[in-house]
Formats: C-alpha cells, sequence, structure tokens
C-alpha cells in the first residue's frame, strides 16, 4: 500500500490541474487530473481503513497511525471541496479559488507532520 504517495500526490495533481489561481476563463484547468488523483487517495484511504492495525501495531504507534489516517481522510475532503469547486463551473469565484488552495496548504501541512510523526514511530518501534 503506498498511501503516503497517493496523499503527497493530491497536492501534485493540484498544481499540474489548476496551473493559475485564481483561474480565469482562460485557464486550462485539467480536470481529468484532479478526478484520477481523488481516486487513487479514496480507494488507498479504503484499503487502510480495513487493515487490522491492531495485530501489528503498538498502542503509541496505533494512536499515531489513526492520528495520519485522520489528516489524510481530512486532506482527501479539502481535495473533494476542490474538484467539486471545478466541477460545478467553468470559472469558480477568484476568493473560493483562493481559500481552498490556502486550505490545501494548510492540510498538507498538517498532514505532513502527521506522516513524520508516524514515520518517527515506526523507526521507534523497531529500534525496541
Amino acid at each position: 500500500m503506498d498511501m503516503d504517495r497517493e496523499i503527497e500526490g493530491l497536492l501534485d495533481a493540484y498544481l499540474e490541474a489548476v496551473p493559475e489561481c485564481p483561474v480565469h476563463p482562460d485557464t486550462p484547468v485539467r480536470l481529468w487530473v484532479l478526478d484520477l488523483a481523488w481516486l487513487r487517495a479514496d480507494a488507498v484511504i479504503n484499503e487502510a481503513e480495513t487493515l487490522n492495525t491492531g495485530s501489528f501495531l503498538s498502542g503509541s504507534t496505533m494512536e499515531v497511525w489513526s492520528e495520519y489516517l485522520f489528516s489524510s481522510k481530512e486532506y482527501l475532503n479539502v481535495f473533494l471541496e476542490i474538484q467539486q469547486a471545478y466541477h460545478n463551473t467553468d470559472v469558480p469565484d477568484s476568493i473560493l479559488c483562493i481559500e481552498l488552495e490556502n486550505e490545501l496548504l494548510n492540510i498538507d501541512s498538517i498532514w505532513s507532520v502527521d506522516e513524520t510523526n508516524l514515520f518517527e514511530s515506526f523507526v521507534e518501534e523497531e529500534v525496541q
């Protein structure tokens, strides 16, 4: 499972799909890039939710995993808002575009911290 790659790929997909923010009538938004990234991230999150993590994670790592999974789902929710905004109209409102981009950058930062914490927890668990 490549959850970190797929979630991390959401920001990359956004930057590829939406070349400027706010968009203008002549901005070529690549909706298919947004759609594909969302599908891949959604699939990996669904797979992660079915894992029996209690069988291979300790209590402290399990807590960090839960935080990571939560921020991954929040990341996907923000991305979905962006995807819907660009699908629902040819040119979304400028203020909305900027707000959504800011939300995406904010959740990316939160998710990155949770990802780092998870990997550090794995290393600590391996050392013990």
